[in-house]
């Protein structure tokens, strides 16, 4: 049962975030520019799959993922601190 919740839960917070990104770079950017933009996120989004096999390779070095969760945690904040900030371009304050 928890690992079905957890498929749920998964596929579903990855979809929300997937939309949400892709809103946030039309606002952002503009329709006109959608398509190269979203091609990089998902050359990005592709090339992050490294994580994993790195993070495996942390936790055979280091004994444990621990750090490597704190880690991922650490960016992902830093991350959401900078959107959180992020203001449309040509939009200045004043």
């Amino acid at each position: 049962m928890a690992i079905s919740v957890f498929f749920i839960g998964d596929g579903f917070g990855f979809g929300i975030c997937l939309f949400a990104t892709a809103v946030l770079l039309v606002n952002y950017f503009g329709a006109s520019d959608n398509p190269e933009i979203y091609g990089t996120f998902n050359l990005v989004t592709t090339a992050a799959m490294i994580g994993p096999y790195a993070g495996g390779l942390a936790a055979d070095h280091f004994g444990g993922f621990a750090g490597v969760f704190q880690a991922y945690a650490a960016a992902l904040l830093l991350v959401v601190a900078l959107a959180a900030f992020m203001r449309p371009p040509g939009v200045h304050p004043g």
